[in-house]
């Protein structure tokens, strides 16, 4: 069972004051209160049959009352951002996404000597950068993105051992519209 809020709100600048220069602001938010495990989640086999690992087929871990895994209690997504009429657009995003179990048994820590497949993902934030010019007559969008920009390092995923966010990345390119 998940129960939440979501909001998403917007402010254009440019509209309040009537003018080309728009200053905006932008923020999507979700907080999952509740993420609960209202009945233990069974093991499935492809053949049929139950995996040893499976006491009375209840995947381990698996309590009623536990919170689901991946779900944090928070996420959020901030932007401040510059637009003008003539096509042109810059903005910087900063993304929180809170702490979660990546495990049903809803494990705190990660054991030293383990595969990395249970324990708990901290929270993180990174912060990104991008740019677009709309050129109106070939109908192109330019574009350059910068994901990550402070190169943090985090764990987003533990489903097949620890796997790590990506790293800092530049993306350039343009867009046809036809």
């Amino acid at each position: 069972m998940y129960q939440g809020i979501e909001f998403l709100g917007r402010q254009d600048f440019g509209q309040l004051f009537g003018t080309d220069h728009n200053v905006y602001i932008q923020a999507a938010y979700t907080w999952v209160a509740e993420a609960e495990m209202t009945s233990t989640f069974q093991c499935l086999a492809v053949d049929g049959t139950v995996p040893s690992a499976c006491v009375g087929g209840v995947v381990p871990g698996a309590s009623v009352g536990n919170r689901l895994p991946y779900s944090p209690e928070h996420t959020l997504a901030a932007t401040v951002g510059y637009s003008h009429s003539s096509g042109f657009d810059i903005h910087f995003e900063t993304v929180l996404v809170g702490e979660q179990f990546s495990d049903f048994a809803n494990t705190e820590k990660a054991a030293v000597d383990g595969n990395g497949q249970f324990g708990k993902i901290d929270e993180y934030v990174i912060v990104n950068f991008a740019t677009t010019y709309h050129v109106k007559p070939i109908n192109t969008d330019f574009y350059v993105s910068l994901k990550n920009m402070l190169d943090e390092e985090y764990v987003v995923d533990r489903t097949r051992g620890i796997l790590p966010g990506a790293p800092r990345l530049v993306q350039a390119g343009f867009k046809v519209n036809f």
